[in-house]
């Protein structure tokens, strides 16, 4: 069975480099978090890089099993989602 963490980090690898908003998913597909960014790709890429051992983002990071966006054209609109 592929490693979760790896196919998530080929996808997110696809993510543009633009605004938006990242929905990070549980097993069933419910929504646990909602995020913005300036950019995307890097944003998202730094919740797989391992590096951030804050509770809440190792708690976060065992339930996740699915990454999703919304491109928006500025970070503001992304805010305002």
């Amino acid at each position: 069975m592929p490693d979760v963490t790896e196919n998530l980090r080929g996808k997110v690898a696809l993510f543009p480099n633009d605004p938006g908003v990242y929905l990070m998913k549980d097993k069933e597909g419910r929504i646990i978090y909602v995020g913005k960014a300036n950019n995307l790709r890097v944003r998202v890429r730094q919740y797989f890089s391992g590096h951030d051992s804050r509770a809440h983002v190792i708690f976060l990071m065992k339930h996740v099993r699915a990454v999703d966006y919304l491109q928006t054209h500025t970070e503001s609109e992304a805010l305002l989602l």
